[in-house]
């Protein structure tokens, strides 16, 4: 195995133990304890934030709740966005060190590690209108059962975030500092191996799922069982890759030919899109994503014009 993906390995993981090792620098023990705050305990008016979001309930509601902790939110974010800058750091050192010579510029660096803006805003535009194209059936699944704008709804709510820790976390810090870890810091790297474009696509976003299974330990410190901790993981092992094979596609498509929209759809998902290199258009994707969540199946099922076939 080379230097190269070795160092890739070491950013991934750095980024999942940042996290974890921020998250536990404040009295982690009672984070997965059920227990009720009794309000007239001589203790109720303590300011202990790892009380009062936990109940008397089964070991999984319980770990939801422990995820909308603020202050382990807080805690958390501080640990990706330092492993962030770090990964970062060390892929941006050795591209510029290993740069060809009279190429060592900080501006080849930058394009490298996708930061330019030469192909803004066209590269964001052409992987948001591919991004909602890919959703298009649970968009339209949330129209008919809301009869709102899905992408209205959406943009509001992304808003709303900056002034809520938990949407903070899930549509602005999350997407972005992942992606600077794992596309950005990791996918350079790999491409300077003796790996082919394609095999870089396949192999970098498993470094992205696999960073998801920490999620195992997290549940069976929160009591839940063996079954449901190891499904549930691996299940989001699997989309994360997914988008990551997706999206990894986009970072290192290399076009400057702007798509012609004349073929079938299929077509359309395999042409190159005009933003390679563009970090913002992975982060723009990642933002929509995470809003739109995992395709809500059984909302689907359970609409009676669904089941009556009246829009199929």
């Amino acid at each position: 195995m080379s230097f190269l993906v070795l160092l890739a390995l070491f950013e991934g993981i750095v980024y999942v133990l940042a996290i974890h090792v921020f998250s536990n620098l404040f009295n982690p023990q009672n984070v997965f304890t059920n227990r009720t705050q009794n309000s007239n305990s001589l203790d109720s008016d303590l300011p202990n934030p790892l009380t009062y979001i936990y109940t008397e309930t089964d070991p999984i509601e319980t770990f939801m709740q422990s995820r909308k902790n603020p202050i382990l939110i807080k805690q958390r974010m501080k640990g990706a966005i330092v492993s962030c800058l770090l990964t970062i750091i060390l892929s941006a050192i050795y591209l510029y060190k290993h740069a060809d010579l009279g190429k060592k510029t900080f501006l080849l660096v930058a394009k490298d590690l996708g930061l330019l803006l030469s192909n803004e805003p066209k590269g964001t535009i052409y992987t948001l209108a591919l991004t909602f194209g890919i959703f298009a059936g649970p968009l339209y699944v949330e129209y008919l059962a809301t009869k709102n704008i899905p992408i209205k709804t959406m943009f509001q709510e992304f808003c709303s975030s900056f002034t809520d820790v938990v949407g903070l976390r899930n549509f602005v810090v999350g997407p972005i500092t992942e992606e600077l870890v794992y596309r950005a810091s990791i996918v350079p790297l790999l491409l300077r191996t003796n790996m082919s474009k394609n095999q870089v696509v396949f192999l970098a976003p498993l470094i992205f799922g696999f960073a998801h299974l920490h999620h195992i330990m997290e549940k069976r410190k929160a009591k839940i069982g063996w079954n449901y901790a190891i499904l549930s993981s691996v299940a989001q092992f699997g989309y994360t890759t997914v988008f990551g094979w997706f999206i990894t596609h986009i970072f290192i498509t290399t076009s400057n030919k702007t798509p012609k929209f004349t073929t079938s759809f299929i077509n359309i998902l395999l042409i190159p899109i005009s933003c390679a290199d563009s970090i913002y258009a992975c982060i723009a994707s990642h933002v929509v994503c995470n809003l739109m969540g995992f395709p809500d199946i059984k909302l689907a099922m359970s609409l009676s014009e669904y089941k009556k076939g009246k829009y199929t």
